[in-house]
Protein backbone atom coordinates (compact mmCIF):
# COMPACT_ATOMS: atom_id res chain seq x y z
CA UNK A 1 0.00 0.00 0.00
CA UNK A 2 1.40 3.41 -0.94
CA UNK A 3 1.79 5.99 1.85
CA UNK A 4 -1.29 8.20 2.12
CA UNK A 5 -1.68 11.49 3.90
CA UNK A 6 -4.34 11.27 6.56
CA UNK A 7 -3.84 14.44 8.58
CA UNK A 8 -2.29 17.85 8.23
CA UNK A 9 -2.09 19.86 11.44
CA UNK A 10 -1.81 23.62 11.81
CA UNK A 11 1.82 23.29 12.93
CA UNK A 12 2.70 21.79 9.53
CA UNK A 13 2.98 18.28 10.95
CA UNK A 14 2.18 15.61 8.37
CA UNK A 15 1.01 12.13 9.36
CA UNK A 16 1.24 9.26 6.88
CA UNK A 17 0.10 5.67 7.15
CA UNK A 18 1.53 2.77 5.18
CA UNK A 19 0.95 -0.96 5.43
CA UNK A 20 3.65 -3.49 4.63
CA UNK A 21 4.44 -7.10 5.44
CA UNK A 22 6.22 -5.86 8.56
CA UNK A 23 3.16 -4.13 10.01
CA UNK A 24 1.37 -0.79 10.02
CA UNK A 25 3.74 2.19 10.03
CA UNK A 26 2.85 5.68 11.22
CA UNK A 27 5.13 8.43 9.85
CA UNK A 28 5.31 11.81 11.59
CA UNK A 29 6.97 14.56 9.56
CA UNK A 30 7.65 18.09 10.76
CA UNK A 31 9.82 20.29 8.59
CA UNK A 32 13.12 18.52 7.99
CA UNK A 33 12.56 15.94 10.73
CA UNK A 34 10.72 12.67 10.48
CA UNK A 35 10.06 9.64 12.63
CA UNK A 36 7.99 6.52 12.25
CA UNK A 37 6.42 3.90 14.47
CA UNK A 38 5.64 0.32 13.62
CA UNK A 39 2.30 -0.65 15.11
CA UNK A 40 2.87 -4.37 14.49
CA UNK A 41 5.04 -6.93 16.22
CA UNK A 42 8.82 -6.57 16.30
CA UNK A 43 10.68 -8.40 13.55
CA UNK A 44 13.36 -10.80 14.70
CA UNK A 45 16.90 -10.33 13.46
CA UNK A 46 17.52 -13.34 11.23
CA UNK A 47 19.91 -14.72 8.64
CA UNK A 48 17.37 -13.81 5.97
CA UNK A 49 17.27 -10.20 7.14
CA UNK A 50 21.06 -9.95 7.26
CA UNK A 51 21.30 -11.55 3.82
CA UNK A 52 18.78 -9.03 2.46
CA UNK A 53 20.61 -5.88 3.60
CA UNK A 54 24.27 -6.92 3.46
CA UNK A 55 26.19 -6.07 0.26
CA UNK A 56 26.53 -8.99 -2.11
CA UNK A 57 29.91 -10.65 -2.33
CA UNK A 58 32.94 -9.77 -0.21
CA UNK A 59 34.88 -6.49 -0.04
CA UNK A 60 38.28 -6.38 -1.78
CA UNK A 61 40.51 -8.79 0.11
CA UNK A 62 43.36 -6.27 0.40
CA UNK A 63 41.08 -4.00 2.46
CA UNK A 64 40.09 -6.70 4.96
CA UNK A 65 42.34 -6.86 8.07
CA UNK A 66 44.63 -9.89 7.85
CA UNK A 67 44.05 -10.67 11.52
CA UNK A 68 40.34 -11.08 10.77
CA UNK A 69 40.99 -13.85 8.25
CA UNK A 70 43.19 -15.62 10.80
CA UNK A 71 40.41 -15.44 13.40
CA UNK A 72 37.77 -16.61 10.94
CA UNK A 73 39.89 -19.62 10.02
CA UNK A 74 40.48 -20.52 13.66
CA UNK A 75 36.78 -20.59 14.63
CA UNK A 76 35.23 -21.87 11.40
CA UNK A 77 35.03 -25.54 12.35
CA UNK A 78 33.37 -24.76 15.71
CA UNK A 79 30.91 -22.17 14.43
CA UNK A 80 27.15 -22.59 13.99
CA UNK A 81 24.70 -21.35 11.36
CA UNK A 82 25.46 -19.94 7.92
CA UNK A 83 29.21 -19.58 8.18
CA UNK A 84 29.72 -17.87 4.81
CA UNK A 85 27.10 -15.23 5.68
CA UNK A 86 28.72 -14.49 9.04
CA UNK A 87 32.18 -14.33 7.46
CA UNK A 88 30.89 -11.90 4.81
CA UNK A 89 29.31 -9.75 7.52
CA UNK A 90 32.58 -9.68 9.45
CA UNK A 91 34.61 -8.77 6.37
CA UNK A 92 32.33 -5.86 5.44
CA UNK A 93 32.14 -4.62 9.03
CA UNK A 94 35.86 -4.52 9.65
CA UNK A 95 36.81 -3.36 6.18
CA UNK A 96 34.51 -0.38 6.83
CA UNK A 97 36.07 0.19 10.26
CA UNK A 98 39.52 0.09 8.67
CA UNK A 99 38.56 2.57 5.96
CA UNK A 100 37.04 4.93 8.54
CA UNK A 101 40.20 4.75 10.62
CA UNK A 102 42.40 5.65 7.64
CA UNK A 103 40.12 8.44 6.41
CA UNK A 104 39.10 6.65 3.21
CA UNK A 105 35.49 7.85 3.13
CA UNK A 106 33.35 10.70 1.82
CA UNK A 107 30.46 12.18 3.82
CA UNK A 108 27.61 13.27 1.57
CA UNK A 109 23.97 14.36 1.75
CA UNK A 110 24.54 15.46 5.31
CA UNK A 111 21.39 16.79 7.01
CA UNK A 112 21.98 17.86 10.60
CA UNK A 113 18.68 17.18 12.39
CA UNK A 114 19.15 19.54 15.32
CA UNK A 115 18.07 23.12 15.96
CA UNK A 116 21.67 23.95 16.90
CA UNK A 117 24.60 24.64 14.64
CA UNK A 118 26.37 21.73 12.99
CA UNK A 119 29.43 22.20 15.16
CA UNK A 120 27.47 21.20 18.28
CA UNK A 121 28.72 17.62 17.87
CA UNK A 122 32.24 16.71 16.80
CA UNK A 123 32.09 14.51 13.71
CA UNK A 124 35.58 13.29 14.58
CA UNK A 125 34.34 11.97 17.91
CA UNK A 126 31.32 10.38 16.24
CA UNK A 127 33.52 8.53 13.75
CA UNK A 128 35.66 7.15 16.58
CA UNK A 129 32.67 5.65 18.34
CA UNK A 130 30.41 4.48 15.52
CA UNK A 131 28.83 1.04 15.44
CA UNK A 132 28.37 -0.84 12.19
CA UNK A 133 25.53 -3.27 11.73
CA UNK A 134 21.79 -3.80 11.47
CA UNK A 135 19.02 -1.30 12.11
CA UNK A 136 15.95 -2.46 14.01
CA UNK A 137 13.65 -3.43 11.12
CA UNK A 138 10.41 -2.86 13.01
CA UNK A 139 11.15 0.14 15.23
CA UNK A 140 13.51 1.97 12.88
CA UNK A 141 13.92 0.82 9.27
CA UNK A 142 15.51 -2.04 7.38
CA UNK A 143 19.15 -1.57 6.62
CA UNK A 144 22.83 -2.12 7.34
CA UNK A 145 25.02 0.87 8.00
CA UNK A 146 26.74 3.12 10.51
CA UNK A 147 25.09 3.93 13.84
CA UNK A 148 25.89 6.77 16.25
CA UNK A 149 24.13 6.34 19.59
CA UNK A 150 23.54 9.75 21.15
CA UNK A 151 21.81 10.99 24.33
CA UNK A 152 18.03 11.11 24.31
CA UNK A 153 16.37 14.38 23.34
CA UNK A 154 12.85 15.70 22.72
CA UNK A 155 12.92 15.07 18.99
CA UNK A 156 12.77 11.89 16.91
CA UNK A 157 14.78 8.96 18.19
CA UNK A 158 16.09 7.79 14.81
CA UNK A 159 17.34 9.75 11.80
CA UNK A 160 19.18 8.93 8.61
CA UNK A 161 21.46 11.97 8.63
CA UNK A 162 23.95 11.27 5.85
CA UNK A 163 25.45 8.81 3.40
CA UNK A 164 29.03 7.64 3.72
CA UNK A 165 30.75 6.61 0.54
CA UNK A 166 33.73 4.28 0.66
CA UNK A 167 35.50 4.75 -2.71
CA UNK A 168 37.86 1.80 -2.34
CA UNK A 169 35.02 -0.49 -1.19
CA UNK A 170 32.77 0.85 -3.99
CA UNK A 171 29.81 1.04 -1.58
CA UNK A 172 27.62 3.69 0.04
CA UNK A 173 26.05 3.15 3.46
CA UNK A 174 23.61 5.26 5.53
CA UNK A 175 24.76 7.03 8.68
CA UNK A 176 22.04 7.13 11.34
CA UNK A 177 21.69 8.89 14.67
CA UNK A 178 19.94 6.87 17.36
CA UNK A 179 18.93 8.75 20.50
CA UNK A 180 18.62 6.43 23.44
CA UNK A 181 18.89 5.94 27.17
CA UNK A 182 21.41 3.38 28.45
CA UNK A 183 20.29 1.45 31.51
CA UNK A 184 22.88 -0.70 33.31
CA UNK A 185 21.35 -3.98 34.45
CA UNK A 186 22.48 -4.07 38.05
CA UNK A 187 22.57 -1.80 41.07
CA UNK A 188 25.83 -0.85 42.72
CA UNK A 189 26.48 -4.18 44.46
CA UNK A 190 27.99 -7.28 42.78
CA UNK A 191 25.71 -9.62 44.74
CA UNK A 192 22.97 -8.05 42.60
CA UNK A 193 25.05 -8.56 39.46
CA UNK A 194 26.96 -11.49 37.99
CA UNK A 195 30.61 -12.41 37.60
CA UNK A 196 31.95 -13.17 34.13
CA UNK A 197 35.05 -15.30 34.73
CA UNK A 198 38.29 -15.61 36.63
CA UNK A 199 41.10 -13.20 35.83
CA UNK A 200 44.79 -12.94 36.66
CA UNK A 201 46.81 -9.73 36.78
CA UNK A 202 49.49 -9.79 34.09
CA UNK A 203 52.10 -8.17 36.34
CA UNK A 204 51.43 -9.25 39.96
CA UNK A 205 49.81 -12.63 39.01
CA UNK A 206 47.06 -11.94 41.56
CA UNK A 207 43.77 -13.78 41.02
CA UNK A 208 40.28 -12.27 41.04
CA UNK A 209 37.04 -12.17 39.08
CA UNK A 210 35.80 -9.96 36.26
CA UNK A 211 32.44 -8.22 36.54
CA UNK A 212 30.80 -5.00 35.35
CA UNK A 213 32.30 -1.80 36.67
CA UNK A 214 28.93 -0.22 37.42
CA UNK A 215 27.94 -2.92 39.91
CA UNK A 216 30.95 -2.22 42.13
CA UNK A 217 30.02 1.38 42.92
CA UNK A 218 33.51 2.87 43.12
CA UNK A 219 37.01 2.93 41.66
CA UNK A 220 39.11 3.09 44.82
CA UNK A 221 41.70 0.35 45.29
CA UNK A 222 40.62 -1.90 48.14
CA UNK A 223 37.00 -0.71 47.97
CA UNK A 224 34.81 -3.27 49.77
CA UNK A 225 32.69 -5.33 47.37
CA UNK A 226 29.74 -7.32 48.87
CA UNK A 227 29.39 -10.77 47.33
CA UNK A 228 26.41 -13.13 47.01
CA UNK A 229 28.09 -15.52 49.47
CA UNK A 230 27.79 -12.91 52.20
CA UNK A 231 31.52 -12.24 52.24
CA UNK A 232 33.23 -9.09 50.98
CA UNK A 233 35.68 -8.94 48.15
CA UNK A 234 38.06 -6.07 47.47
CA UNK A 235 38.33 -4.00 44.31
CA UNK A 236 41.69 -4.40 42.66
CA UNK A 237 41.09 -2.23 39.58
CA UNK A 238 38.29 -0.49 37.67
CA UNK A 239 38.10 2.16 34.97
CA UNK A 240 34.35 2.75 35.01
CA UNK A 241 33.53 5.04 33.42
CA UNK A 242 33.96 4.65 30.51
CA UNK A 243 35.17 1.01 30.46
CA UNK A 244 32.45 -1.00 32.21
CA UNK A 245 34.60 -3.68 33.82
CA UNK A 246 36.10 -4.36 37.25
CA UNK A 247 38.73 -6.75 38.64
CA UNK A 248 37.74 -7.93 42.13
CA UNK A 249 39.72 -9.97 44.68
CA UNK A 250 37.46 -12.60 46.26
CA UNK A 251 40.27 -14.17 48.36
CA UNK A 252 40.25 -17.34 46.29
CA UNK A 253 41.65 -18.73 43.06
CA UNK A 254 40.61 -21.41 40.55
CA UNK A 255 41.80 -25.00 40.90
CA UNK A 256 42.52 -25.73 37.23
CA UNK A 257 42.16 -22.48 35.28
CA UNK A 258 41.91 -22.54 31.50
CA UNK A 259 42.84 -19.44 29.49
CA UNK A 260 39.73 -17.93 27.92
CA UNK A 261 40.22 -16.79 24.30
CA UNK A 262 38.32 -13.69 23.21
CA UNK A 263 36.80 -12.58 19.93
CA UNK A 264 38.62 -9.69 18.26
CA UNK A 265 36.32 -9.07 15.29
CA UNK A 266 32.61 -9.33 16.23
CA UNK A 267 30.07 -8.92 13.41
CA UNK A 268 26.33 -8.72 12.87
CA UNK A 269 24.67 -12.13 12.70
CA UNK A 270 26.92 -14.01 15.11
CA UNK A 271 25.12 -16.01 17.79
CA UNK A 272 26.19 -15.47 21.39
CA UNK A 273 25.43 -17.14 24.71
CA UNK A 274 25.04 -15.16 27.96
CA UNK A 275 25.79 -17.08 31.14
CA UNK A 276 23.23 -15.53 33.52
CA UNK A 277 22.39 -16.64 37.04
CA UNK A 278 19.15 -18.14 35.74
CA UNK A 279 20.90 -20.10 33.00
CA UNK A 280 22.29 -19.66 29.51
CA UNK A 281 20.47 -17.29 27.12
CA UNK A 282 21.01 -17.07 23.38
CA UNK A 283 21.18 -13.77 21.50
CA UNK A 284 22.59 -12.40 18.23
CA UNK A 285 25.07 -9.62 17.59
CA UNK A 286 23.54 -6.83 15.53
CA UNK A 287 26.24 -4.11 15.56
CA UNK A 288 29.78 -3.99 16.94
CA UNK A 289 31.32 -0.61 17.73
CA UNK A 290 34.82 0.81 17.22
CA UNK A 291 35.46 2.74 14.04
CA UNK A 292 39.21 2.91 14.60
CA UNK A 293 39.74 -0.80 15.33
CA UNK A 294 41.34 0.37 18.58
CA UNK A 295 40.66 -1.69 21.67
CA UNK A 296 43.74 -0.57 23.61
CA UNK A 297 42.15 2.56 25.03
CA UNK A 298 40.51 3.75 28.23
CA UNK A 299 39.21 6.97 26.64
CA UNK A 300 35.87 5.55 25.47
CA UNK A 301 33.96 2.30 25.81
CA UNK A 302 34.07 -0.27 23.02
CA UNK A 303 30.65 -1.91 23.03
CA UNK A 304 28.87 -4.63 21.07
CA UNK A 305 25.11 -4.45 20.49
CA UNK A 306 22.93 -7.55 20.51
CA UNK A 307 19.32 -8.04 19.44
CA UNK A 308 17.71 -8.27 22.90
CA UNK A 309 18.73 -7.28 26.43
CA UNK A 310 18.78 -9.68 29.35
CA UNK A 311 17.23 -9.10 32.77
CA UNK A 312 18.04 -6.82 35.65
CA UNK A 313 20.94 -8.15 37.76
CA UNK A 314 22.50 -9.95 34.76
CA UNK A 315 25.19 -7.24 34.46
CA UNK A 316 28.64 -8.79 34.57
CA UNK A 317 27.63 -12.06 32.90
CA UNK A 318 30.00 -13.63 30.40
CA UNK A 319 28.96 -13.32 26.75
CA UNK A 320 30.65 -15.76 24.39
CA UNK A 321 30.30 -17.48 21.04
CA UNK A 322 28.92 -21.04 21.01
CA UNK A 323 32.47 -22.06 20.06
CA UNK A 324 33.77 -20.64 23.35
CA UNK A 325 35.45 -17.34 22.47
CA UNK A 326 34.51 -14.52 24.88
CA UNK A 327 32.79 -11.55 23.26
CA UNK A 328 32.54 -9.51 26.43
CA UNK A 329 30.72 -8.68 29.66
CA UNK A 330 26.97 -8.01 29.65
CA UNK A 331 26.26 -4.37 30.51
CA UNK A 332 22.56 -3.50 30.13
CA UNK A 333 20.05 -2.21 27.63
CA UNK A 334 19.66 0.73 25.30
CA UNK A 335 16.12 2.05 24.77
CA UNK A 336 14.53 5.02 23.08
CA UNK A 337 12.51 7.43 25.16
CA UNK A 338 9.56 7.66 22.79
CA UNK A 339 8.75 3.93 22.71
CA UNK A 340 10.32 2.74 25.98
CA UNK A 341 11.08 -0.43 24.07
CA UNK A 342 14.59 -1.92 24.46
CA UNK A 343 16.27 -1.58 21.10
CA UNK A 344 19.42 -3.55 21.89
CA UNK A 345 21.35 -5.21 24.68
CA UNK A 346 24.88 -3.94 25.35
CA UNK A 347 28.12 -5.86 25.82
CA UNK A 348 31.39 -4.40 27.06
CA UNK A 349 34.17 -5.73 24.82
CA UNK A 350 36.28 -8.38 26.56
CA UNK A 351 39.34 -7.37 24.56
CA UNK A 352 39.12 -3.80 25.82
CA UNK A 353 38.23 -4.90 29.37
CA UNK A 354 41.29 -7.12 29.71
CA UNK A 355 43.53 -4.37 28.31
CA UNK A 356 42.11 -1.69 30.61
CA UNK A 357 42.39 -3.92 33.69
CA UNK A 358 45.74 -5.49 32.69
CA UNK A 359 44.46 -9.03 33.19
CA UNK A 360 44.11 -12.32 31.34
CA UNK A 361 40.67 -14.02 31.49
CA UNK A 362 40.26 -17.64 32.62
CA UNK A 363 37.51 -20.21 33.12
Amino acid sequence: MEPKICCRAKAQIFIYLTLSADGLYVYLIKGELFHFYNMGARVEYSDDYLREVLPEGNPPSELVPRELEVELSSIRERSEGDWELIARSARWTHAMFSELGSGQFILSRFRFPYPWEEGFFSLTELVRQLAIGLFDPSLERKGFGLIATLPAWEGPSFHVVAEIKFPRLRQIFPLVFRHALIEPHALQHPHLGTSACWAQCRTSRQWGILTSGHVVGGNGIGFSVPMASGQNGALIRSFYQPVDAAFVDIHSKPDQPTLLPYLRFPAAGQSVIIQTKAGALQRRIVAPMNASNVYHTREFAVLVQMDKPCEMYDSGALVSLPSGEAVGIYKGKCETEDTATPIVGLIQSMQQATYALNVDPFL
